[in-house]
């Protein structure tokens, strides 16, 4: 049972929390515009086909659509439509007669955005310090708490994540919510904000493999050259 001393400090905390949660949107509502533009440029469309599969699975098998053809901005009216589109990736399940779980961009953002928030969920508490932490466990608990299961600062957080209602991780939560609110915008309208910085990630992206490629032939050169001498050294 939490004790009165500990009472406003918990307020406090539930108050900074949902500040924390707002923030979280905010940078991801900057970030993702880069990276819807990235993937509506660099991915290809795809469908799943039943053709493959064996009688005991029923998975389907990714097919890409067209070789080298990206997505086409006009097949899509908002985010929501195009989160639908499978990125490519499968992972095993486990389940039986349904092998494969085949990801959509709605999988991949919806966990990148729950990610975010978690991570600034549990920042938070290892930000407030080991005095305000230690000082709710041994009101929530008793004052032997820290005796008996020491110092370890995340096990402690974890703990109090666990025990105190206001300080419950809502990530999953807040993760569907925002994915609601941005598959409701248009996508041309955030394609084209994310444009610029997608376009340049691209560019650089290029010049590493070039750079690499040129690396690589480099020490191709340097390496015949040097078995070259070592095969006239021993004529």
């Amino acid at each position: 049972m939490v004790k009165k001393e500990s009472t406003l400090i918990i307020k406090t905390i539930e108050c900074e929390l949902k500040e924390v949660a707002k923030q979280v949107e905010t940078e991801i509502m900057q970030l993702f515009p880069p990276l819807l533009s990235y993937d509506l440029m660099t991915g290809n469309k795809r469908y799943i086909s039943h053709d493959f599969d064996p009688p005991w699975d029923h998975s389907g098998t990714l097919i890409s659509c067209s070789t080298n053809v990206n997505f086409n901005l006009a097949d899509y009216e908002k985010v929501g439509d195009f989160l639908e589109e499978y990125t490519g990736n499968s992972v095993a399940t486990y389940i039986s007669r349904h092998g494969l779980f085949h990801e959509t961009y709605r999988d991949k953002y919806s966990e990148w955005f729950e990610e975010q928030y978690r991570n600034a969920h549990y920042d938070y508490f290892n930000k407030l310090g080991n005095e305000v932490l230690e000082l709710l466990a041994m009101e929530i608990y008793d004052k032997d708490y820290l005796e008996q299961n020491g110092n370890d600062t995340n096990y402690l957080i974890n703990e109090l994540i666990d025990e105190v209602e206001e300080f419950e991780d809502m990530a999953f939560l807040h993760a569907e919510d925002l994915c609601s609110k941005i598959s409701e915008m248009d996508l041309l309208l955030v394609y084209k904000l994310g444009e610029p910085e997608a376009k340049e990630r691209l560019l650089q992206e290029q010049i590493k493999i070039e750079n690499v490629i040129r690396q690589m032939s480099d020490e191709k050169d340097v390496f015949l050259k040097r078995w070259h001498l070592l095969e006239k050294s021993t004529d």
